[in-house]
C-alpha cells in the first residue's frame, strides 16, 4: 500500500512517502501557500492510494486531495510509534509554535503543552538571531557550543531578544556566547513547559528547530540526554500516513496534475 502523509507547517511543508508501512521517500518544500502547485505534483506524480494531512494547512489540502486529516498532536504521538517507538516525551520545535507531549506506554498521547502565541521558543525565533549574528541558521548550534559561556539573554520576547542581541552585539559581545545565551533562554521556557506535563524519559527533540546545542541544554535541568532522530523533522507527515492507510482514504484522481514551473524540476527529479 503507497500512502502518502503531508505535514503542512507555518514556514514548511514536510511530505513522505510510505510503502507497506515502510518510509521509502521524503520532501521538504516552502509553506502550502507558497508551494501548492509543487507539493500537488510531488503528490500526484507518487500514485497513493491514500493521503493524510496534518499541520496548519491540514483543511486545504484535505479538500485538495480528499485527505484523512487529524491534528498535529495525534500525528506526532502516531509518527513516534514508527520512528522512535521506545520514546515517551516528544518536544517539538516548529516554525511559530513549541509542543510537548507527553506519551503513554502505548504511545497514545497522554498530555500535551502548547507555545502558540509568542515566537520566542520556536524555529522563527532561532531564524531571527541567525539573521542577526549574519550566519546561516545551521551553523548556530556549532557556535553556541564552542562558546566559553553562554550571555544571558533577558528579553522573552523574540523581537525585544533581537533588539537586546544587536545592542551586545555592538558592545563587542562575543557571537557565540549570545547564541548559547539564546539555546539555554528557549530551553528554559520549555522546561518550564514540560514540567506541566511531567518529564518522562526517554525524550526526544523533533521539529525543524531541533538541534544538538539545544538538546544539551534541555539535557542539564532534566538529567536526561534528549534524543536527536534522523527523521525528527518528519514525525507528523509520517504520523498522519499511518493514520490514512488505517482509514483507507481514496484519493481524488480526477484532478489534473499541475504543470511544474521552471523552479519545480529539481524537486520533481
Amino acid at each position: 500500500m503507497r500512502v502518502i502523509g503531508l505535514d503542512l507547517g507555518s514556514r514548511r511543508t514536510k511530505a513522505v512517502l510510505l510503502i507497506d508501512g515502510v518510509l521509502h521517500e521524503r520532501a521538504v518544500f516552502d509553506s502550502w501557500n507558497l508551494a501548492k502547485e509543487t507539493v500537488s505534483a510531488w503528490v500526484y506524480k507518487r500514485s497513493a492510494d491514500a493521503i493524510g494531512a496534518t499541520g496548519y494547512g491540514r483543511r486545504l489540502a484535505a479538500t485538495t486531495f480528499n485527505a484523512a486529516v487529524i491534528t498535529e498532536i495525534a500525528a506526532f504521538a502516531r509518527g513516534a510509534s514508527l520512528l522512535a517507538p521506545n520514546a515517551r516525551m516528544l518536544v517539538d520545535i516548529g516554525g511559530q509554535d513549541a509542543k510537548i507531549i507527553r506519551l503513554d506506554e502505548n504511545g497514545n498521547a497522554a498530555d500535551f503543552e502548547m507555545n502558540d502565541r509568542c515566537a520566542a521558543g520556536t524555529g522563527k525565533f532561532f531564524e531571527l538571531l541567525s539573521r542577526t549574528l549574519g550566519m546561516p541558521l545551521e551553523e548556530l548550534p556549532a557556535k553556541a557550543l564552542s562558546a566559553a559561556k553562554a550571555f544571558p539573554i533577558s528579553s522573552t520576547c523574540a523581537v525585544f531578544a533581537e533588539s537586546e542581541i544587536i545592542g551586545r552585539l555592538a558592545e563587542g559581545a562575543d557571537a557565540g556566547a549570545l547564541a548559547l545565551g539564546v539555546f539555554r533562554s528557549v530551553a528554559e521556557r520549555l522546561t518550564t513547559m514540560i514540567s506541566r506535563v511531567g518529564f518522562t524519559a526517554p525524550a526526544i527533540l523533533v521539529g525543524g528547530g531541533a538541534n544538538v546545542a539545544l538538546a544539551a541544554e534541555l539535557a542539564q535541568p532534566h538529567g536526561e540526554p534528549f534524543g536527536l532522530p534522523d527523521d525528527g523533522s518528519y514525525f507528523g507527515a509520517v504520523g498522519v500516513a499511518l493514520h490514512a492507510a488505517s482509514m483507507t482514504s481514496p484519493v481524488r484522481k480526477d484532478l489534473p496534475i499541475p504543470r511544474p514551473s521552471f523552479h519545480d524540476r529539481d524537486v520533481l527529479s
